[in-house]
């Protein structure tokens, strides 16, 4: 065992040949290129007083905690705020954000349900006309709550809830320097967990780090304070290519000495940073019905602004895995089939981002999806990202050179904004386009100085780009796939592989051709204002066109009833207010390819049974003739 820990790299020899699998030793002076007195050495940013807006630059004092959790009619939600306040050593400086997800016909109320959890911890009797009154702690909570037939999948409500954290900053109540978590909603705390992550965070000696990973099952709980010998921390390091990116194969490290820096893998469950990088770096709300493709997005749009991740070295938040999993309702979001927009236009728009094929052609319209307020950051290009990462994005293969990076590896250097870490870019509420020049330290300065054709030229990915597969004969090859299926060469499980394989490339196919087609699309831009103790939303009209236009965060919601808590602000109207009279062209050949040829197979398929049918028929005729012969 080393002297800071140890990390296992896996056992993919195949990959990363045998110096990239095993165990290695963890060296926390490698991140900044070697011990003191190395030639070159540069390590990240530790916090200064230039950072700090009048602060200490270590200690809570002057910094509160702001959570938030997105929640999808979860039971395990209130107990989730019980565990986070009652664990907390400083639970007057907790604020969480809850955006509830749920049918109110059916299923309960989260923080209702958690005062009535803490009036039976304290031995008190509930006023059953005001369950809030007198619940400890009821006005740090704040409910945005959402019908569940309106839900679009995780990426989509965390991206509510990061405008929910953009409205509390430009209302004052938050600040850059607070510390921001986010979380699932199933989860558990070691005691005092809220001190001790504010520490761990410190412990990476970087302004701009955010600790993220899996975090452990609450079997674990009480680890953390009890004696042992080892102690053992997820490590997310590796992705795989499904319809996107996904985060693959967690790997392990052993006592480390500190937070470890990452290849800039990043995992949802538990994100814990500044709440500059929330407010820089804000959850696509343009990305409804994504799962896979969120978090490595995300992670790219953190490391280009600067951030870096970094693996915690202790495990202070757990998760209810058992539980959550066997929640009968956990993912039926997915039944609400194009709500908020669809599937294909949000990992479309992911794919752009990080220039995965199958994503946006045009190289000026790729740009300005890249520098709108949900695209990439100026401090670091996206192919310094892929060569930090050693994901080779452009050709969706695992590695661009063999190496595992799961080990030890250094920082890579930026410019801080000229403004400092806590300034946050201005963007257009209408067309989210940047609203503030480039400074010469801005990676996209070259482009606007150069002439952005010059510049795209030497910096964009050429639409050719070798290692794009070439289009293929989809509806032959599903008949293709039929004919195995009943000559038995396939099985049932060979047959759902297929399957798959074929729709990921049906789906891809679709997202290549929609800049054939002028699609209508919903945008909301929600604006809180609070009337008489409530909190609303007034919401203004505009229209757009065009797939190349971001899909709106928020799109036909319906109007629910309001409801106030007293002392809880709670988010609960919406109105879908846009009347879009878009251009849309029609007739057969302005479909999607994938819908040309789904409309093909229905076709082939009612011709096929029509014909099977009639041949029966024919037989069984002359059967019946040979018979009375």
């Amino acid at each position: 065992m080393g002297k800071y820990g140890r990390i296992f790299l896996g056992k993919d020899e195949l990959t990363y040949g045998k110096d990239g699998v095993g165990h290695v030793d963890y060296d926390p002076e490698f991140e900044c290129g070697g011990p003191p007195g190395t030639p070159g050495r540069q390590c990240p940013f530790v916090t200064e007083e230039r950072h700090t807006l009048g602060l200490n630059t270590t200690g809570r004092e002057g910094r509160n905690m702001h959570v938030n959790i997105a929640s999808y009619r979860d039971p395990l939600c209130p107990r989730t705020l019980y565990n986070a306040f009652t664990k907390a050593n400083r639970p007057e400086k907790l604020f969480i954000r809850v955006l509830q997800q749920r049918d109110p016909e059916v299923d309960g109320d989260c923080l209702e349900d958690y005062c009535k959890l803490m009036a039976k911890k304290n031995g008190e009797t509930l006023d059953e006309t005001d369950v809030l009154k007198g619940c400890p702690h009821a006005n740090q909570v704040f409910i945005h709550e959402i019908h569940a037939k309106e839900a679009a999948g995780p990426t989509w409500a965390r991206g509510l809830l990061s405008k929910d954290i953009e409205a509390a900053y430009k209302k004052g109540d938050l600040s850059p320097q607070d510390h921001c978590m986010s979380l699932d909603s199933h989860m558990d705390f070691e005691q005092h967990w809220d001190d001790r992550m504010v520490k761990m965070w410190e412990d990476s000696l970087n302004e701009y780090a955010v600790l993220s990973t899996y975090v452990q099952d609450i079997e674990h709980l009480g680890e953390e304070d009890k004696d042992m010998l080892h102690r053992q921390v997820p490590h997310l390091c590796m992705i795989k290519y499904t319809s996107n990116v996904r985060t693959h194969a967690t790997k392990a490290a052993v006592d480390l000495s500190k937070p470890k820096l990452t290849n800039a893998v990043w995992g949802a469950g538990l994100s814990f940073s500044k709440c500059h990088a929330e407010l820089k770096v804000m959850v696509d709300p343009h990305t409804p019905h994504i799962f896979d493709g969120e978090e490595f997005n995300r992670a790219a749009r953190f490391w280009t602004y600067g951030y870096d991740i970094y693996t915690p070295n202790h495990v202070y938040v757990l998760h209810d895995y058992h539980k959550s999993q066997s929640n009968p309702v956990m993912h039926t979001w997915s039944a609400n089939r194009d709500v908020h927009g669809t599937f294909y236009e949000s990992n479309w728009r992911l794919r752009t981002m990080i220039d995965l094929p199958g994503g946006e052609k045009d190289r000026a319209k790729r740009l300005k999806m890249k520098q709108s307020k949900f695209g990439l950051g100026d401090r670091r290009s996206l192919d310094q990202l892929i060569q930090f990462s050693g994901f080779d994005l452009r050709n969706q293969r695992i590695t661009i050179d063999g190496k595992n990076r799961c080990g030890n590896i250094q920082w890579v250097p930026f410019q801080e904004h000229p403004e400092g870490v806590n300034h946050i870019p201005s963007f257009d509420n209408e067309t989210e386009d940047p609203l503030e020049p480039y400074d010469p330290s801005s990676v996209w300065y070259a482009i606007e100085t150069l002439g952005k054709d010059d510049a795209l030229d030497n910096q964009e990915q050429d639409d050719d780009k070798e290692g794009i597969p070439p289009k293929l004969n989809l509806g032959d090859m599903h008949v293709q796939l039929q004919e195995k299926v009943e000559a038995g060469e396939l099985a049932n499980n060979g047959l759902d592989e297929k399957h798959k394989e074929l729709m990921n490339q049906l789906l891809e196919d679709g997202q290549n051709d929609m800049e054939n087609t002028t699609t209508a699309v919903d945008d909301v831009e929600v604006e809180p204002m609070v009337t008489e103790g409530r909190l609303h939303l007034s919401v203004a009209e505009k229209k757009t066109t065009g797939p190349d236009h971001h899909p709106g965060g928020l799109r036909g919601l319906n109007k629910l009833t309001v409801k106030a808590h007293d002392g809880a602000q709670v988010l609960s109207q919406f109105i879908s207010k846009n009347s879009y009279s878009a251009k849309v062209e029609h007739g057969f050949g302005n479909l999607p390819m994938f819908v040309k040829v789904n409309v093909f197979l229905l076709i082939f398929g009612v011709a096929f049974a029509i014909f099977r049918s009639a041949g029966t028929g024919r037989a069984f005729k002359k059967n019946s003739r040979k018979q009375e012969l």
